[in-house]
């Protein structure tokens, strides 16, 4: 018999848990990604080493992790396996979540080279200069 392989995402983080064809007993591996709410988790078709899941945080908002050997290690798409998908201070990576006055109560969010443009030039005439 093949084995099974269930792939969990709950509000404390994923799991994988394992079992042989008769699904006596179970490993339970995880949580990944502990204290995260993870709406999804999705083993590839192509490659059944190859997991998708997406987590989300009400303050970092929703994040894509890949795992290319099983959930063993986990990294996000467009970063190379290995690197740190935060900074040090803890912020993810990317884009930041900042938001410059546009008119409206809302704001736009922008990127990280956009802000420090705009804010560069807060700070200008804030000095008269």
């Amino acid at each position: 018999m093949s084995g099974i392989r269930l792939l969990v995402g709950t509000r404390k983080g994923a799991f994988v848990l394992t079992s042989d064809g008769k699904r006596k007993d179970w490993k339970v591996d995880g949580p990944h990604f502990a204290g995260w709410e993870i709406y999804h988790v999705k083993g590839s078709p192509v490659d059944p080493d190859r997991l998708y899941a997406s987590q989300t945080s009400a303050w970092f908002g929703q994040i894509i992790q890949r795992s290319d050997d099983g959930g063993k290690t986990w990294f996000q798409p467009g970063l190379a396996p290995g690197e740190p998908a935060t900074t040090p201070d803890g912020m993810p990576k990317g884009e930041s979540t900042v938001s410059i006055p546009n008119g409206t109560n809302m704001g736009s969010p922008v990127g990280d080279a956009r802000f420090s443009a705009w804010f560069k030039q807060v700070m200008e005439k804030r000095n008269g200069k």
